[in-house]
């Protein structure tokens, strides 16, 4: 990362010496090959659950556990909100071919591309998520409020608007 500012900083202060950095260039993007970079999440899992908690406490049910699936699933917003009942396989899903111990979601359309997977990893929000799910008909979805209404100030806990 350090390189990478480096060149492109040095491009920056000097544009004309872009033409002649072509193979510090080519290097740098062999090493990104080499040497993925590694995504964290933007916060702790802790965090998460505190934030969810706070959401529940002031009746953001769906709120609460749409926060835990997006940070367990790494998730967008805007893929969370468009779960619909359909995409959820439950364990030992029959659309399934083999038996699965883990709840997984179809992401219909997504930034990477259209019917992806993600595997719910941590178990309660497995059951949190499962127990929305009996009330519901099939194209249903599951989070129905927009991603700007969950993006709201009115949403985050009162402690992080401090």
């Amino acid at each position: 990362m350090d390189a990478q500012c480096a060149i492109y900083g040095f491009v920056m202060f000097l544009p004309t010496a872009k033409s002649k950095l072509f193979s510090s260039v080519l290097a740098l993007r062999g090493w990104q090959k080499l040497v993925p970079s590694v995504s964290y999440p933007p916060i702790s899992w802790p965090l998460t659950v505190a934030v969810a908690c706070r959401m529940a406490q002031r009746g953001q049910v769906l709120e609460a556990i749409g926060t835990l699936l997006s940070f367990d699933c790494l998730l967008r917003i805007g893929e969370f909100i468009q779960l619909r009942r359909q995409d959820i396989m439950v364990p030992n899903d029959s659309r399934l071919e083999t038996k699965n111990a883990a709840a997984a979601l179809l992401l219909r359309k997504t930034k990477t591309g259209q019917n992806m997977w993600a595997t719910i990893q941590h178990r309660d929000v497995q059951l949190l998520l499962l127990s929305l799910l009996p009330d519901l008909r099939p194209s249903d979805r599951i989070f129905p409020f927009s991603a700007e209404r969950f993006r709201s100030p009115s949403n985050l806990p009162a402690w992080t608007l401090v």
